[in-house]
């Protein structure tokens, strides 16, 4: 609204995901940004999805842009020395995420998948990349699955994009 009132030529509001139900007054401030705006960008199908059934937002008004990489900023050259550094051998399979330790990202399923995915490939670690406000329930739940010795959370950390190049499945 206070870009509209500045004269702002374009307005885009971005939505990256909410754990629904939310506050009635959160709907209606999404609700009156999205009509002010010209375009509202959702980062997924489903995120898009919950803003038209949830917030009652034209579909039409609503378009995705997935969030992205940008591969020309990885680095190849230390992938041997970044093992290392993490305490990870070269015969693990690492299946790792990168991303905010909140609800809406499901680490939880993630943890109590690990057990079953350990039976078909024990030599499997998991990175977990990122901080936010469930690392320590996260890390209780890892303790309490008999799986922490496979986990490894690194916390935030600058070059989480070239983490990213040591997993095997993400």
């Amino acid at each position: 609204i206070g870009a509209r009132l500045a004269g702002v030529p374009i307005q885009i509001h971005t939505d990256h995901c909410k754990v629904y139900p939310i506050h009635r007054r959160l709907i209606v401030m999404e609700k009156a940004s999205s009509l002010v705006a010209d375009e509202v960008v959702a980062v997924s199908r489903h995120t898009r999805e919950e803003l038209i059934r949830n917030e009652g937002i034209a579909p039409g008004k609503v378009s995705v842009i997935q969030n992205g990489l940008n591969i020309k900023l990885m680095r190849t050259d230390s992938l041997e020395e970044m093992r290392r550094e993490l305490g990870l051998s070269i015969d693990e399979l690492v299946i790792g995420t990168v991303g905010r330790l909140e609800d809406q990202k499901g680490l939880d399923l993630l943890l109590d998948a690990i057990p079953r995915v350990r039976v078909r490939f024990p030599n499997a670690r998991f990175v977990i990349v990122g901080g936010g406000s469930r690392e320590s329930e996260l890390r209780r739940r890892a303790g309490a699955l008999g799986v922490a010795d496979a986990v490894l959370f690194t916390g935030w950390r600058e070059g989480a994009v070239d983490v990213m190049q040591l997993f095997e499945c993400f």
